[in-house]
């Protein structure tokens, strides 16, 4: 073969071994900042690996869209993986829009094709995965409920032994996350005497929570508020100081601690925000899907859940 050709052959088997590589990131949502820190760990501990590895990040519209993430999952595969021999995705890596059976079929797909499948902040249940006779191979996640606890104590700390009255505005309603946080600031709240006066669901929206907090400004009773996101507590804020309320009265709790929540802490915005790292946990999965590629068979159901801590800056 003639050096030229030689030469020519190699650079195109090069280049077709960089397609082979390729890691799928399928987000809730990038509008939110939660999501685009977890999007920019994986992309630095991809950096540093050295790997020719392509990714190919995917979202829904927003924090509760199945059946989006459900068409991504379903048409990257059927681009990248079904039909081939060596399928060009290495490993999936999934934010869930919910914790039930929705997106269960789709992990499946790429289970039975032996991709390492990896969650981050939010389960799916068990059961359903059992059901269908698959799997996830790790979840990286806060400790929710303790996130929970946390702000509950905060919260209660704020009010400084005046009477509790609290307004939660929850997430998606079938998210584990959203669940949990519930569950773990209720819990402490009302074993420190608080009051919950009223729960509303804002589905992790910013200007779902602004609609339900203008609506109730009108006869406002609640002492404090604590929204299972930062968006959501940042747009109980917004409408509250539109309706002429003395915010600086009415405590408001978070979960996230991203930048803006942090910043609105400073500027007494929010009384707190609960921090998760998703930085962190973008950087694991990506340690996570290179050393599943070297293991047969790849491990099932680990977990790794991350510590919460208050922060207000």
């Amino acid at each position: 073969m003639k050096p030229v050709l030689s030469i020519l052959l190699l650079a195109i088997l090069a280049s077709c071994s960089m397609q082979e590589q390729k890691i799928l990131l399928v987000l809730k949502t990038v509008d939110n900042p939660f999501f685009v820190d977890i999007e920019k760990g994986v992309k630095d501990e991809l950096s540093k690996t050295g790997l020719k590895i392509d990714l190919i990040t995917k979202s829904g519209q927003n924090e509760g869209d199945v059946g989006g993430q459900r068409i991504v999952l379903d048409s990257q595969f059927d681009q990248n993986v079904a039909n081939r021999a060596k399928p060009l995705i290495k490993a999936l890596i999934l934010t869930p829009a919910s914790s039930g059976a929705d997106l269960v079929q789709s992990i499946r797909r790429y289970r039975d094709a032996n991709i390492p499948v990896i969650l981050l902040d939010t389960e799916i249940s068990a059961d359903a995965l059992d059901s269908a006779k698959t799997e996830y191979n790790l979840v990286v996640f806060t400790d929710n409920i303790e996130g929970g606890r946390l702000a509950a104590e905060k919260m209660v700390s704020l009010h400084a032994g005046a009477p509790c009255n609290l307004l939660i505005l929850n997430g998606v309603a079938d998210s584990n996350t959203a669940r949990e946080r519930r569950e773990g600031f209720v819990e402490r709240a009302l074993s420190l005497g608080c009051k919950i006066g009223l729960e509303k669901t804002a589905s992790w929206r910013r200007e779902q929570a602004q609609q339900i907090v203008g609506v109730l400004a009108g006869s406002w009773n609640f002492s404090g508020v604590f929204a299972a996101n930062d968006e959501m507590a940042l747009g109980a804020f917004s409408a509250l100081r539109q309706s002429g309320r003395d915010t600086s009265k009415i405590p408001i709790v978070g979960f996230d601690a991203t930048d803006e929540a942090r910043r609105a802490c400073k500027e007494g915005r929010l009384a707190a925000t609960v921090a998760q790292d998703p930085f962190e946990m973008g950087r694991r999965a990506i340690r996570a899907a290179i050393s599943y590629g070297k293991k047969t068979p790849i491990p099932k159901f680990e977990v790794q859940k991350l510590a919460p801590k208050v922060v207000c800056e």
